[in-house]
């Protein structure tokens, strides 16, 4: 190679990997991070990216939740599977306003909630957070619906394949989305940090199971709402 065409393929490479900035993310080499070192955007997806994914690999989930109560949560592969009785899993920080979402299962007639701003990691109750209803038994009318303070304003797909909740929590706004569907939108008073957990009940049969396949979470900020 001549030193005149050096440049040239220099400026070529320079050109490949060009810092792009939109939307208040910084793009490179298709991904976009925050101005603080949380990763929120991905290489397809403007909203999710490398960091924000919950590994269940290993021994990542006992690091990153604590468990509660005499459910079995096993990690066979990278699938979590809640049975036995009644209890829950919390993610072991407080959480300031966030994007979560998920994928999940159930078989028989479990009873299962996300609980989000939780003031007590040990003790989750519907006047200590906010229960999102994943599953309910036989009923699935009830599933997106926040306990005590919404109902759910679409009827979600239902049936033994994958589900998908995504909530959001920004402020005052808690948006809950159940398969693309938006069931809750609601203004809630507890606005300060809490603690995200799963709550699970094998149901009246006692047989009922839950089974978590994925998880992610980012940060709401001003360089990247969520709403």
């Amino acid at each position: 190679m001549t030193r005149r065409a050096f440049p040239r393929v220099l400026m070529a490479v320079f050109a490949v990997v060009t810092v792009v900035s939109t939307g208040g993310c910084t793009a490179w080499v298709g991904y976009c991070m925050a101005k603080s070192n949380e990763t929120v955007c991905g290489k397809s997806d403007p909203e999710w990216g490398a960091g924000t994914e919950i590994s269940f690999y290993g021994t990542e989930f006992q690091r990153r939740f604590k468990q509660f109560g005499s459910t079995s949560w096993n990690v066979p592969v990278d699938t979590v599977i809640a049975s036995g009785g009644p209890g829950h899993v919390t993610l072991v920080h407080k959480q300031p306003d966030f994007k979560w979402q998920m994928k999940y299962r159930v078989e028989g007639d479990a009873r299962v909630a996300l609980a989000v701003r939780a003031e007590n990691e040990a003790n989750i109750t519907a006047s200590n957070a906010y229960l999102i209803t994943l599953a309910d038994g036989a009923n699935s009318s009830t599933v997106g619906s926040i306990t005590g303070l919404t109902k759910a304003e679409a009827a979600p797909g239902t049936g033994w394949g994958y589900q998908e909740v995504q909530v959001i929590v920004s402020g005052s706004r808690l948006v809950v989305s159940i398969n693309g569907k938006v069931t809750s939108d609601a203004v809630v008073n507890r606005t300060a940090d809490g603690f995200i957990a799963v709550t699970f009940d094998p149901g009246a049969s006692g047989t009922g199971r839950f089974y978590l396949m994925e998880a992610r979470k980012r940060w709401c900020q001003r360089e990247s709402p969520c709403l």
